[in-house]
Order: structure tokens, then sequence, then C-alpha cells
């Protein structure tokens, strides 16, 4: 309400508080991560933007709500292109077991582990999931 009503006084005050405040909450989902503590501070700046309105987020928060997720487990058969499943080590979501079932349902899929990365691996382990793109490409395009 301050930032709305409070005059130019209060607005230079809200220019520093609403990013710092942003910054400082800013969280990954899901949290687990071995990303440099300042490289998810530069996330979180670059994810909120100051509007005509005031400080928001550069994404709509909302839109997950508005998801309406499908089962694409039945179509993973149709994909005819060469396809790299790159799967962190230690990610909770695409669990090595699930990994596997999509290698098995897409003909032409490959898998790239990537040690030590949590769910968010190209935060955690860039370079290691650069290389494995980098082998996934060389090998398709050869073939």
């Amino acid at each position: 309400m301050c930032f709305l009503h409070g005059g130019a006084a209060h607005a230079h005050w809200f220019d520093q508080v609403a990013p710092a405040s942003a910054v400082r909450s800013f969280r990954l989902l899901p949290p687990d991560t071995i990303a440099a503590p300042e490289f998810l501070v530069h996330i979180g700046r670059a994810g909120i933007v100051k509007r005509e309105a005031g400080w928001s987020y550069r994404l709509d928060p909302a839109c997950y709500g508005k998801r309406n997720p499908h089962d694409a487990w039945p179509l993973l058969g149709r994909i005819t292109a060469p396809t790299l499943i790159a799967r962190a080590e230690l990610s909770p979501v695409l669990t090595g077991e699930m990994a596997q079932r999509m290698l098995d349902a897409i003909p032409d899929a490959t898998s790239a582990i990537i040690p030590g990365a949590y769910h968010h691996l190209t935060l955690d382990a860039p370079a290691a999931f650069v290389s494995a793109l980098e082998v996934f490409l060389k090998e398709s395009l050869a073939g």
C-alpha cells in the first residue's frame, strides 16, 4: 500500500525493498540443488520485473493453477526424432524408473545421467549437461 499511496519517498523505499524481498524469497521447486547461491540470487533477480503497477514476477505464478495435465505416456512411441533423456542422478521428479520407462517407450532414445545433480540439472551441473548434450548431438548427427 505504501507504494501505491505513499508518494515518491515511499516509492523509492519500495523500489529497494521489493526486489530484495523477492530475491530472498526465491525458491526452486523441488528445492534441492547444488547450484551456487550467488547464481540463485541472479535467477531470483531475473525473475522479477518492474511494471506500471510496481514490482511483479516476470512469469505469472497463477499459470501453474491453470495447467491441465495430460497423460503423455501413450504418445511417447510416436516420437521419431532422436531423443536424449537427460536425468539428474538425484532428481526426485524424474526417477531412474521413470527415465527407463521413457527410454523403453521412445524408439530412438538414449539416456544420460548427470552425476551428483538434483532435478535442476542445468543449474546444478551445467558443464556435465552440455557435455552429455554434445555427445548426443554428435552421435545423432553422425548416425
